[in-house]
């Protein structure tokens, strides 16, 4: 270990960091106020230019017309608790002057530098997606380019997987069409069938040991060397649904895989064979077994949303936060 190293400091950063959130939670929640989400270092505050009441089911607080609702804070409460973190802030005022809390540019048109009221679908602190609202009410997604510096929709818990509409390809608009769809559906417009939303949800993986080359043994059995999968080769392994395995099957001992692939038409057909006991799956099971795109972000994804406030599994409502005991 260097002379610069300080194991003791690495707890104490994380502990500060965790700290200066809960201070952050108590500031809002102080003020009346509620979050769609947060992460380590940042808060997403429910707020509206002139705050007030925001429709919410499952909020603590009623409408005139009986509604759940949730409190929205206003900007400039908003701006308010953002400047009470600068005498918190433990950088030199030269490389990050002002608050620690910084309002982020994607509050403020692109063009003409306005604050604007933005929209949010959260499920967890980093699953998300960020909007605006056409003249329609149609869902606009914050796009690079476009209407803001950056994208703004969350892409944790998707970057192992493969573009199933060009495996090869490193786009992930893939993405942005299901979030969008998904808000679609809960502002109540109806949303056409993804192109790729029947085919099965895969991932890409490596041959890295030896148990895995004696399982795909039977997959080179009369091959030759050329044509063989060998170590360090590509795998496909793909996500089985809650209750797709076969009976009598222990779902933590069961776990798909095949050939590489880089047509995702031809997934299905692949030579599928369980990681665990080498058992080869045939197409025509596979349909019933396997997670397809559509189901794995309405199921695995269920939850919604608010002016910034989020759902819980199952629907639209205001999150509730676990507290351990």
């Amino acid at each position: 270990m260097g002379s610069n190293i300080r194991p003791g400091h690495l707890g104490v950063f994380t502990g500060g960091a965790r700290l200066m959130l809960a201070l952050l939670e108590h500031s809002v929640r102080y003020l009346g106020g509620t979050y769609a989400m947060e992460d380590t270092d940042s808060m997403a505050i429910v707020a509206t230019q002139r705050g007030g009441l925001v429709a919410c089911p499952g909020g603590p607080h009623r409408m005139k017309n009986s509604k759940e609702a949730v409190k929205a804070l206003s900007w400039r409460q908003v701006r308010q608790v953002s400047r009470r973190f600068a005498s918190l802030n433990p950088y030199h005022p030269s490389a990050v002057p002002g608050s620690i809390l910084k309002i982020e540019d994607d509050n403020f048109d692109a063009r003409t530098g306005k604050q604007r009221h933005l929209h949010c679908i959260a499920i967890s602190a980093k699953r998300y997606a960020l909007f605006l609202k056409s003249t329609n009410g149609r869902p606009v997604l914050l796009r690079e380019g476009e209407n803001n510096k950056e994208d703004r929709w969350s892409e944790h818990g998707l970057g192992h997987l493969l573009n199933p509409t060009n495996p090869e390809s490193e786009d992930r608009e893939w993405i942005a069409k299901i979030w969008l769809n998904i808000i679609s559906k809960a502002l109540g417009f109806p949303t056409g069938s993804l192109r790729f939303g029947r085919l099965p949800v895969v991932a890409r993986t490596t041959i890295s040991s030896p148990a895995v080359m004696r399982l795909l043994a039977q997959l080179n059995a009369g091959k030759k060397y050329p044509d063989q999968l060998k170590p360090f080769n590509f795998l496909i392994n793909c996500q089985v649904n809650p209750l797709g395995h076969p009976s009598g099957v222990n779902p933590e001992l069961f776990h798909l895989m095949a050939p590489y692939e880089s047509d995702s038409r031809k997934w299905l057909d692949a030579d599928w064979i369980d990681q665990y006991t080498g058992e080869r799956r045939v197409s025509t099971t596979l349909r019933q077994m396997l997670t397809e795109f559509s189901e794995f972000f309405h199921v695995s994804w269920t939850g919604l949303l608010i002016h910034a406030s989020v759902g819980t599994a199952g629907g639209l409502g205001a999150l509730r936060t676990k507290r351990s005991g």
